[in-house]
């Protein structure tokens, strides 16, 4: 597994912790200021959508004046009408030409922004252009002329009705020149005479349609039966060459533009005003520019108090770790800096922990050398007792086989039990542990062995359950409270000793009792013992000196049973309430490994 630094880990969890509510609060001052430049845009572009539009409207209401002033006027109407008629000399012809061209350009001297048209299906073109220069009675215009104006068959059929047409070539077929008309049919009173066109150039329109270019806007006006009358360039690209603006192109601008509409009842022509949402999101990111200047150099202020306060806070731990690193067996007792470790409660209770493994380590370093200078004791005595083991058996085996011959026979046997006990106590090759069933033996050879010295002062009994003869216990661990019976249970009143070695398992423990009918033990001399015993246990397991008061064999077998189940080993000494004594040793069965050791 990866190791990460608590410090730098501690930096970043708080700049995490700070960089969290900062972003939040731009995230949402940022959203608030994009809600607000989209409302304000809203607001001024649906205000100038509405300013264009009461302009176009009152555009479209001169224009709608002019023509309606013109079919007002008798002497217009009629020369229109007879101008008309068939049969009219050149005179004539001259005549009514000139009447209508006075009337129309009468009107442009006064209302100099519109050209008024008049032409009919003779071919007969009148136009208030430059007073109508460079047209007179006799210039007609061509059928294909006619045709090639874009309205000319729409007024044919709608009664005399207003046409608002779109801005494009104008019908004097100037090059280059682009105008918005109003257009009629002239009926008299069924009969259509001619037709009637009002323009106004598009560069006259600049007022009209300024107002986009200071907005940054697109600007599009649209006919109630969705005829495009005017678009602006940065539109066209989106619409194309439509010449209708359908709900679908709407959805389509929506998408990118942020749109404002207006649409006056009275003519239906409907204006329509977008500016690039871009524009506002770029409006909004300026303003918040300045804010991420300040959001900066606050960010890196609050990284400055967190990187001091993450090392002042992670001072005590680096303090902790570097005493972990100098640790030695020879410092293990010594404090250290105790006082950089109590600024903080958390900080201070694992500094009292780690000595406190400290101590314990120090104890266990201890027990471990005292189970080292046991074990090269019981080493050392267990090489000299090998010293000429041979030699040793062999006599006793010459004694018992001159006490046979001379008609001794327990001689013999007691020879023979000597020499079994001999080569079980230096038989375990350096093992030092045995399991219950070859205890269980050997005592049994001991006891036969003081039967040939008691006969039938002697009685014993050794049972084991079965199951338990496996487990593994020291070696010769029976053998010193056997022995210690024979000293201290006979008596005056004792003359015959029972001696009883149980094995058994309940509750998952095994139990090895061994008891005597002797004579017991005063309770004054059984408390000290006991409390002899436990405190050369508890001392020998910390590690410190053991001091023995009741000699070898029973202290030093406590001792190993004690090292040897590291604790988990309980005795019991009492008096039987019968007479006699009970010593009883007991360990776990379960969580033991295959040797019994805990």
């Amino acid at each position: 597994m990866k190791q990460r630094s608590f410090l730098k880990r501690l930096v970043v969890s708080y700049l995490v912790i700070a960089i969290l509510p900062l972003a939040v609060i731009i995230a949402i001052y940022f959203v608030n200021t994009l809600e607000t430049e989209k409302k304000t845009a809203s607001q001024k572009l649906l205000s100038a959508t509405e300013l264009v539009s009461a302009q176009f409207d009152s555009l479209l209401t001169n224009m709608s004046f002019l023509s309606m002033n013109l079919l007002s006027n008798d002497n217009f109407l009629k020369a229109a009408y007879r101008l008309g008629l068939a049969g009219n000399s050149g005179l004539q012809q001259q005549e009514y030409y000139g009447e209508i061209s006075s009337e129309i350009c009468t009107y442009a001297i006064f209302a100099s922004l519109y050209d008024v048209s008049f032409f009919n299906d003779k071919g007969y073109f009148v136009t208030s252009s430059h007073y109508n220069r460079g047209y007179h009675y006799k210039y007609r215009m061509s059928q294909e002329e006619r045709n090639a104006i874009p309205w000319y068959q729409e007024v044919q059929n709608n009664y005399g009705k207003e046409i608002v047409e779109p801005i494009r070539e104008s019908i004097l077929g100037i090059e280059g020149r682009r105008s918005l008309s109003l257009v009629r049919a002239i009926r008299n009173p069924g009969e259509i005479v001619g037709y009637l066109s009002v323009e106004v150039d598009e560069e006259k329109l600049g007022y009209l349609l300024e107002m986009d270019e200071a907005l940054e806007a697109e600007t599009l006006i649209v006919r109630d039966d969705g005829v495009i009358l005017y678009c602006s360039e940065g539109l066209k690209g989106y619409l194309g060459e439509r010449e209708r603006f359908f709900p679908q192109s709407r959805e389509r601008l929506e998408e990118t533009y942020l749109l404002a509409e207006h649409t006056q009842r009275s003519t239906g022509i409907t204006v329509l005003m977008a500016t690039e949402k871009s524009r506002v999101y770029a409006n909004a990111t300026r303003t918040l520019q300045i804010l991420g200047l300040e959001g900066l150099g606050l960010l890196l202020l609050t990284l400055l108090v967190i990187v001091v306060f993450s090392k002042d806070l992670a001072k005590p731990l680096l303090a902790l770790q570097e005493e972990m690193r100098e640790t030695t067996l020879e410092n293990l007792q010594d404090q250290g800096n105790a006082h950089l470790f109590y600024q903080y409660r958390e900080i201070a209770y694992v500094y009292r922990q780690f000595h406190k493994m400290r101590e314990r380590l120090n104890v266990m370093i201890q027990k471990e050398m005292a189970i080292q200078k046991l074990y090269l004791e019981e080493r050392m005595n267990y090489l000299q007792a090998q010293i000429n083991p041979h030699f040793m058996c062999n006599t006793l085996n010459v004694i018992g086989i001159m006490g046979s011959e001379n008609g001794v026979p327990e001689v013999y046997d007691a020879c023979l039990q000597l020499s079994s006990i001999l080569q079980y106590s230096i038989g375990d090759k350096g093992e030092g542990s045995c399991t219950i069933h070859d205890e269980m033996e050997n005592i049994r050879d001991y006891l036969e062995l003081m039967r040939l010295r008691y006969e039938y002062k002697l009685q014993y009994s050794i049972f084991c359950e079965e199951g338990m003869e496996k487990f593994s216990i020291p070696r010769l661990v029976l053998e010193p409270f056997v022995e210690n019976i024979f000293v201290h249970a006979y008596g005056p009143q004792n003359r015959i000793v029972q001696v009883n070695v149980t094995g058994y398992i309940q509750r998952e423990r095994w139990y090895l009792v061994i008891e005597d009918n002797g004579q017991g033990m005063e309770e004054e001399k059984l408390a000290k013992l006991k409390q002899h015993m436990d405190e050369c246990c508890r001392q020998l397991l910390m590690g410190k000196r053991v001091n023995k008061e009741y000699g070898i064999g029973i202290e030093n077998t406590m001792m190993r049973l004690c090292l040897y189940y590291n604790g988990a080993f309980t005795y019991g000494l009492e008096n039987r309430a019968d007479g006699g004594f009970r010593i009883t040793l007991s360990a776990y069965v379960k969580g033991k490994d295959e040797s019994g050791k805990a």
